[in-house]
């Protein structure tokens, strides 16, 4: 894994509030100097689900390719990621990406599977890894939420092996499904695990999401629908509020926390909501990878600083459409029939 952020250990930011931060600023310190890589020849963490760090490593296990030494983007604006033809190449260049992101400090960022994509880290089950292909069976609410508890993974492993979990939170849409992340994945080392707060009584759900992200800068929202987003928006509106009344010339605060949506589901829906809306225009589609077409005739790829690829699902993939912009859904299903 491109190691720009190897630094991030130990690098402790100066806050003016509870966690009033300069995201630019905190990223710098993250990124000076940083050098190696993660994961590759050494065991697994002690917490991750399904193995212990006395466990021999697997040749080919997905560990060695999550957060491995393939990716030699590091960090660079030009990173090229080509669409991925396997499950491993998708997870590959997805790494690089999420390094990269991070270090260019963008405050809003989004990242969407497939669902139901399995990424071999699972409890239980640690070498499982679904092929890059559509769904043979209907999903089941368990194997998507499955999946994008696997997605939120791959940033624990990242902030678990940085030494940096201080300045990670990982929100849920509920507290059931953060519980079940906390069995899954045991002992996190200090990354905070959470569900987005409920509305019960007087207490202010705003006010309860705040404390639960406290000072932490990196804000992993994880399948969150209109309601999470809401509350993301409202705190964010907070916070900026804040920052202008202790900094009004924004030179050393510039946002409270960058936000990481995991699987929003923002993109390419019939009918999309005013919030998914509001999101998916502020916010920066880092790493996308979809199936169209009524039985998932096309995959659609696109990753930070590079085009939006329609490309023909099949042994020979063809490239059927390629835009700057995100295509429409009209457009998708023309150049799906002109094949």
């Amino acid at each position: 894994f491109a190691a720009a952020l190897l630094a991030l250990a130990g690098f402790q930011m100066q806050l003016q509030s509870c966690w009033i931060a300069s995201a630019s600023a905190a990223v710098a310190v993250a990124t000076a100097g940083a050098t190696g890589v993660f994961l590759v020849g050494s065991a697994a963490p002690a917490w991750a689900p399904g193995r212990t760090a006395q466990v021999p490593r697997l040749a080919g296990a997905p560990w060695d390719f999550i957060f491995g030494s393939g990716g030699d983007n590091k960090g660079d604006k030009n990173v090229k990621i080509d669409p991925p033809a396997t499950t491993e190449e998708l997870i590959q260049g997805m790494q690089d990406i999420m390094m990269t992101s991070v270090e260019k400090a963008l405050p809003r960022m989004d990242i969407d599977l497939p669902p139901g994509l399995k990424l071999g880290l699972s409890m239980g089950t640690a070498d499982e890894v679904s092929p890059l292909e559509p769904p043979q069976a209907e999903l089941t609410a368990k194997d998507i939420a499955l999946a994008d508890r696997e997605l939120a993974a791959a940033w624990v492993v990242m902030f678990h092996r940085l030494k940096n979990p201080k300045n990670l939170c990982v929100l849920f849409r509920n507290e059931k499904l953060a519980m079940k992340a906390k069995r899954a994945w045991r002992d996190t080392g200090g990354i905070r695990v959470a569900g987005f707060p409920e509305s019960k009584g007087l207490q202010n759900p705003v006010e309860a999401l705040g404390k639960a992200v406290g000072k932490r800068i990196f804000v992993v929202a994880v399948a969150p629908r209109d309601k999470q987003l809401q509350q993301l928006k409202e705190l964010e509106d907070r916070q900026t509020e804040e920052l202008r009344l202790l900094d009004p010339t924004g030179e050393k605060a510039t946002v409270g926390m960058i936000v990481i949506l995991l699987n929003a589901r923002l993109r390419g829906q019939t009918e999309q909501s005013e919030m998914a809306r509001y999101w998916a225009d502020s916010s920066n589609p880092v790493y996308h990878a979809r199936w169209v077409g009524p039985k998932g005739e096309g995959l659609l790829f696109h990753s930070l600083f590079q085009e939006w690829c329609l490309l023909s699902r099949g042994e020979s993939p063809r490239e059927l459409l390629r835009l700057d912009s995100e295509p429409s859904n009209e457009q998708i299903e023309r150049a799906l029939v002109q094949g």
